[in-house]
């Protein structure tokens, strides 16, 4: 199977009345999951793991698997999916466009996908000098403005998690493979019993490895328009061209972001793009016994889709 072609992050496309993404890790090409919805009822779920993948003519052929969806926090999970298997064929219509079809028991899904990879940031909505950003600052911000902010030395930077700079994508995977090995390794050497199945121990330890630098599927902001302005323009004096690479600063309304997605603290490996933000407090102590904490201003957003901008 060709890495280039198919790994990354894809998103179904109408008219099926199915959201579905599909995860293919660059460090695991012949693997991939399928994470879908009803569009027309979206409590209902739907999980599979696609396996053995290879290369067969024009496509990509395998198996997939059907099982219960997993999520360890939600008591009331979405009703139990059957465990089925059956053939999946992938076909690249174009550099950007897939269709899979997937022979299930009792049911054949054809599903359309574009892909989210793409290399391009969104063009700006401002541009700014430095007096015009403060006067903005000055005519936007309030004691409780539901504003935050992530500064970029370069406006080329996307907005992207460490984890999904490394080309992995299926969270799923992250959660069952990577953090309970993670989870033991800090347990060993602080003394601390982490508990992934708890909410905020799940939290705690995902921000604990983003803070010492761990991939993980969260990004760092702040409510500080200025501590992301000092974050754009760290180091500008040592380079040769400030000009032809401008420095870009990301404000994201995350209330009006809830209100439009109705989103309520999902799970990562939600079906549907889904954000939602943990405010770092102090993170108790590191290994060495030494009091550890976080700007008061500095809050994570988890990612369950990579950013399109």
């Amino acid at each position: 199977m060709q890495q280039q072609n198919l790994t990354g992050q894809w998103q179904s496309v109408p008219p099926s009345t199915w959201h579905a993404v599909l995860n293919i890790d660059a460090d695991r090409p012949n693997n991939a999951r399928l994470l879908m919805f009803d569009r027309t009822m979206p409590t209902v779920w739907k999980h599979a793991r696609l396996h053995h993948l290879v290369r067969q003519g024009n496509a990509v052929v395998g198996a997939a698997d059907f099982s219960p969806y997993p999520d360890p926090f939600t008591p009331q999970s979405p009703p139990p999916t059957e465990r089925v298997s059956g053939p999946v064929e992938l076909t690249l219509v174009s550099q950007h466009e897939l269709v899979a079809n997937i022979y299930a028991p009792r049911e054949h899904l054809r599903l359309g996908f574009v892909t989210l990879e793409t290399e391009t940031p969104s063009e700006p909505d401002h541009r700014y000098t430095w007096r015009e950003f403060t006067q903005w600052v000055a005519d936007h911000m309030t004691h409780d403005s539901p504003l935050i902010f992530r500064g970029h030395k370069k406006a080329r930077y996307r907005l992207r998690t460490t984890l999904h700079r490394t080309g992995r994508r299926d969270l799923i995977r992250y959660e069952q493979e990577d953090l309970p090995i993670l989870k033991d390794y800090i347990s060993s050497v602080s003394g601390r019993r982490y508990q992934l199945e708890r909410r905020d121990d799940f939290h705690e330890l995902l921000s604990l490895a983003q803070h010492h630098g761990y991939p993980t599927p969260l990004l760092d902001w702040t409510e500080s328009p200025f501590v992301a302005a000092y974050f754009a323009f760290q180091g500008i004096r040592q380079r040769r061209d400030a000009t032809s690479d401008q420095c870009r600063i990301s404000v994201f309304n995350f209330e009006a972001y809830q209100r439009v997605a109705a989103a309520e603290q999902p799970a990562l490996w939600s079906p549907a793009l889904s954000l939602y933000i943990v405010r770092a407090a102090s993170l108790g102590t590191d290994c060495c016994g030494r009091a550890r904490s976080v700007p008061t201003t500095a809050i994570r957003v988890y990612a369950c889709q990579r950013s399109r901008y």
